[in-house]
């Protein structure tokens, strides 16, 4: 096996253009964006890079770097940690935010997850997801995904404790060779409050 061979089996790059940037039920803007990741993984060490250019501003307004150390699995169950470091633009000045996330999934016909995710470098509150999906194979290499979401903010990005929003989101999935992919997707995001902390 050669070395290109070889990185194509851990390296894997997503790009895709979107309406506007919605992040956790909280929408950063009304302008459409361009987002990039690079992917990495070995074995169970899992590494990505995150990019996000705003067209309405012209600019690049955030960088992500995470780290997922490994899982371990017992039966349908697969028990995850790792952590995400965010690097984005607020009010013309950058910030940081560190997270530390454990994720448990199951694998079945709804591949249930829930995610916990709580921060390392601010004053406290946490973050809980609970997401559903299903895949509708066409073919061999097309098919639908559904995916729904829901979300819990502790005191994290908002005032009060409570549901944050609710996510739907379809994907159409065309694998046109062995080395690329089109993916089209529409997602609908609502904020069950807005009771943001600054």
């Amino acid at each position: 096996q050669n070395f290109v061979d070889y990185l194509k089996g851990i390296v894997s790059v997503d790009s895709g253009l979107y309406s506007r940037y919605i992040f956790r039920g909280i929408t950063f803007g009304d302008d459409p964006v361009y987002k990039l990741s690079i992917n990495a993984h070995y074995r169970q060490l899992a590494i990505s890079i995150f990019r996000n250019y705003d067209f309405g501003k012209k600019e690049n307004n955030e960088n992500d770097f995470f780290v997922d150390l490994g899982y371990v699995t017992v039966s349908n169950l697969r028990l995850s940690m790792g952590f995400s470091f965010y690097n984005f633009k607020f009010d013309g000045k950058w910030e940081d935010n560190k997270e530390m996330h454990l994720d448990l999934g199951m694998k079945s016909s709804l591949n249930p997850k829930l995610s916990f995710n709580t921060p390392l470098n601010t004053g406290g509150g946490n973050y809980i997801e609970a997401s559903a999906s299903k895949y509708f194979p066409f073919e061999e290499n097309s098919g639908v995904l559904t995916a729904l979401k829901l979300g819990f903010d502790d005191t994290l990005y908002r005032k009060k404790s409570g549901l944050s929003h609710i996510e739907a989101g379809i994907s159409f999935h065309s694998q046109t060779n062995n080395n690329f992919s089109v993916t089209p997707s529409i997602h609908f995001s609502k904020a069950l409050e807005d009771d943001l902390n600054d």
